[in-house]
């Protein structure tokens, strides 16, 4: 389409956004307070966005000139940001006329966003059998709701709103695929946002890349994916991106026009403008910085957060990542530093006051942080799991358990915890009662590779080696690489005898057992486990250690 062609079909959309408009809102007239009115007018501008995306994703779908329709709706997150709080049941701090205003807007959207779907499904293709069209929806994160709803306090756009605004999500998100390249009633253990381009690219035809970090659901398609490419990055073609020559870096182009603002030919961005560009910069990094972080790359994240904390020293979650960061990489030195440093602005920080004490037990500093421990009172269940964490590690297994007990209370932290709990049952030799909080772990999410491995765990020592097997495959579906499971997967294998390998001698079992576990990965907590498990069932491990 051309540019006046998409001007036009944006104009006609005008109509369709505004009934929708009409639809999610009450009635102006019964908006007196300011409050109300600007609460409306910012719903409003929302769904008047979304429509108009819809109505133009729909001339683009009608088309049969497309490989690939990809839209993004952001409708339901920034009306849970601006709604969520007034839905029912209600909230302390919200008065029965907001509610009365604005209760039914959450629901009100999803229904739009529903007809939405239906509306570009139609006028996209056949998801039949015989038809041509694959669809995928997902989401990157769920929505806070319920009794549980998380405050905000202030409206200012600033570090601590966005802080408080990230409350509100939730890490699980949504996945449905249908159409003829999926499987019928199909079912995933687990699946990840980085799992979605290697699957849409198996629907192609085409092969994921040997270096990306998710893998293809193949349990969920009916084609075996083709071997994977070295990586996508090497091939030579059209991207679709602009040239090198015409891309544009958006923070750059600030500082051309701050650079010509200084020099007189333009004048001075408006009052809070260039705070704004700043704030938006600052977040940008550090939203890449969890990305690294969250995907077992903390020491790539460094060189991001290391900026923001010279211009934030005080931010707290810069800090805390920063540190986290630091020891996840092996850096518990440079990590105990920035906790210090931190906690010498804000001496009541508990959460940095904890960090302090992993990165003390990373050192091998038992008594210090020994000393330390009794000055934490922990206000958040948040604490509580950090402390368990803290409490298990120094062999302290009574006041661990009570910690992750305390944590359990908390929905969003049930998994870890109940994970401990496992691990300290196990390591007392309580193998079903681990298995059991395995599998109460299990019972809230199936995307935790940590939950089917220690189960499989439990299960080997309760001597269910199949079954175990079972779960171990599980872990690995979700890392592939993980030595522990890899590890625990060949134990398995020759226990039950597996002639089609050749077994690992114990000479290099030994020398396994001497890799310095305290390099291992976050992920591969459980290999200690693991290995004791091999060495007590003299269990020749038919792997090759190369795969280590």
């Amino acid at each position: 389409m051309q540019h006046s062609e998409w001007l036009q079909a944006r104009q006609a959309a005008g109509g369709a956004a505004a009934a929708t408009r009409a639809r999610i809102l009450p009635d102006p007239a019964l908006l007196r307070q300011p409050e109300d009115k600007a609460l409306s007018q910012a719903l409003g501008a929302a769904a008047e966005r979304a429509e108009t995306i819809h109505q133009l994703s729909l001339r683009l779908a009608a088309r049969n000139d497309w490989d690939a329709l990809m839209v993004f709706h952001e409708w339901i997150d920034v009306a849970g940001h601006h709604a969520m709080a007034y839905a029912p049941p209600r909230q302390p701090h919200i008065s029965t006329r907001q509610q009365r205003l604005f209760g039914g807007v959450i629901e009100a959207v999803y229904r739009e966003q529903d007809r939405m779907l239906g509306e570009l499904l139609a006028a996209a293709g056949d998801l039949g059998p015989d038809g041509d069209l694959n669809v995928i929806l997902l989401s990157d994160h769920g929505f806070q709701h319920g009794a549980s709803r998380p405050k905000l306090s202030g409206v200012a756009l600033g570090d601590d709103r966005a802080e408080q605004e990230a409350s509100w999500h939730r890490p699980f998100g949504i996945l449905a695929m249908a159409g003829p390249g999926i499987r019928s009633a199909a079912q995933t253990p687990a699946a990840s946002l980085l799992d979605i381009t290697p699957t849409a690219l198996a629907l192609f035809g085409l092969p994921a890349g040997a270096d990306m970090d998710g893998r293809v659901l193949h349990e969920l398609l009916r084609a075996d994916p083709l071997a994977p490419i070295p990586s996508w990055e090497l091939l030579s073609g059209d991207a679709g991106e602009h040239p090198a020559e015409q891309r544009l870096d958006p923070f750059e182009a600030h500082e051309a026009v701050k650079q010509l603002i200084d020099l007189g030919y333009l004048a001075a961005l408006p009052p809070g403008q260039a705070d704004r560009v700043a704030f938006v910069r600052r977040e940008t990094a550090f939203n890449c910085a969890v990305v690294l972080a969250r995907s077992g790359r903390g020491a790539e994240a460094i060189p991001w957060l290391e900026p923001l904390m010279e211009q934030q020293p005080r931010q707290a979650r810069y800090a805390l990542l920063l540190v986290e960061c630091l020891l996840a990489s092996g850096d518990a030195r440079a990590a105990l530093r920035q906790a210090k440093t931190f906690l010498q602005r804000q001496l009541l920080s508990s959460a940095m006051r904890l960090q302090q004490l992993l990165a003390l037990l990373a050192l091998n500093q038992q008594e210090e942080a020994r000393e330390l421990l009794p000055l934490i009172r922990p206000g958040s269940t948040t604490e509580h799991l950090n402390l368990a964490e803290i409490h298990a590690q120094l062999r302290q297994p009574q006041a661990a358990a009570e910690h992750y007990r305390a944590a359990l209370a908390d929905a969003g932290l049930a998994i870890p915890a109940h994970l401990g709990l496992a691990r300290l049952a196990l390591a007392a030799g309580q193998g079903e009662q681990a298995a059991e909080h395995c599998l109460d772990a299990q019972a809230l999410s199936l995307q935790v590779p940590e939950a089917h491995l220690l189960l499989a765990l439990c299960l080997a020592w309760l001597e269910m080696p199949q079954e175990a097997a079972l779960s171990c495959g599980h872990a690995l579906a979700l890392q592939p690489h993980s030595r522990p499971a890899l590890l625990l997967q060949a134990g398995l294998a020759g226990l039950q005898g597996d002639a089609d390998v050749d077994p690992l001698s114990r000479e290099q079992l030994d020398g396994l057992l001497a890799v310095d576990l305290d390099t291992a990965r976050p992920q591969e907590r459980l290999l200690p486990e693991v290995l004791l498990w091999i060495r007590s069932r003299s269990v020749p491990a038919p792997l090759a250690l190369d795969r280590f």
